[in-house]
């Protein structure tokens, strides 16, 4: 693959023009851009055709003409196609250098009509977008808004790369509570570049403040909340659900989770389930109880 053009390739002139055409396209056009005094880029795209001098019958051209191409019996004259197909490459590589500078300092963005009748989404991509100063202030718009922004600019990130902003974040979240894993991964993987990892997310869940403990009565925190709020009445809720009993580590409180707790005044005990003892814990499964219930009291407002 040929090295990109210079940053500053249309202000190289003479020597340091010719030093980049030797590059690109070798000596022999060097030497026929000398010839015809072509010392910069500019000059080079501002000539139609680079060879239509050498077509002129003139003794003063046989000398560089062997070099350029061939003078056949006829009287015609034909270019090297190997020198046309270089300098023909190298004007193609100018001419995409200044449309794609001129896209840059231009204020308005010019989009061809082929690329609108090949992707007609574009439009409607373009007509949401124009809505955007008088949706203002809508939060629906500004969040539909945020997910085209964080697919579209993921879509060419390497998947370690991936960035999303904290609505994004927290849509996620709520997405994997209210559905579940699995329906977060089908999600995650049909739409690539929108939600965050589950690594992500769970770590994102483990560091918020409402940070919930198994067998833990949260009175205090429900009692801000409720004096916060003035309210006088609210509603006390159960809920129960059937679980496969299994031990979980909990690295955030150093408990393990899913043994049946002791109560004390009608209380279940937090973190009573913490060792360093290989043995304790070993007895622990022989000898304490795993619910198949899982049970969650609520206040309701």
């Amino acid at each position: 693959m040929a090295p990109p053009l210079p940053a500053d390739v249309f202000e190289l002139q003479g020597e340091s023009f010719f030093q980049l055409v030797q590059q690109k396209c070798g000596n022999t056009m060097v030497e026929i851009m000398q010839y015809l005094e072509m010392n910069s880029a500019d000059c080079f795209l501002g000539i139609q055709d680079v060879f239509a001098f050498f077509h002129h019958d003139s003794s003063d051209l046989v000398a560089i003409k062997k070099k350029v191409g061939i003078t056949l019996n006829d009287g015609s004259f034909k270019v090297k196609a190997g020198l046309s197909i270089q300098a023909n490459n190298f004007i193609q590589s100018l001419k995409t250098f200044q449309q794609h500078k001129n896209l840059q300092t231009s204020k308005d963005f010019i989009i061809s009509a082929a690329l609108l009748d090949r992707y007609p989404i574009i439009r409607r991509i373009l007509c949401f977008f124009m809505h955007d100063l008088s949706e203002a202030n809508d939060f629906c718009f500004h969040f539909k808004r945020t997910v085209i922004e964080t697919i579209i600019m993921n879509h060419d990130r390497a998947k370690y790369r991936y960035d999303y902003s904290s609505s994004i974040r927290e849509f996620a979240s709520c997405v994997f509570i209210l559905g579940g894993r699995n329906v977060y991964e089908f999600v995650r993987l049909n739409i690539p570049g929108f939600l965050p990892s589950l690594t992500v997310i769970q770590a994102l869940i483990d560091a918020s403040t409402n940070y919930f403990q198994e067998g833990e009565f949260r009175y205090n925190v429900m009692s801000h909340y409720i004096s916060s709020k003035n309210l006088k009445f609210v509603y006390a809720a159960e809920d129960c659900t059937s679980v496969i009993p299994k031990i979980t580590y909990n690295t955030r409180s150093n408990n393990f989770t899913g043994f049946v707790p002791p109560l004390k005044g009608g209380l279940p005990q937090i973190n009573t389930f913490s060792t360093e003892s290989f043995a304790e814990l070993q007895h622990w499964f022989c000898t304490v109880s795993m619910p198949h219930l899982l049970n969650a009291y609520m206040i309701q407002l």
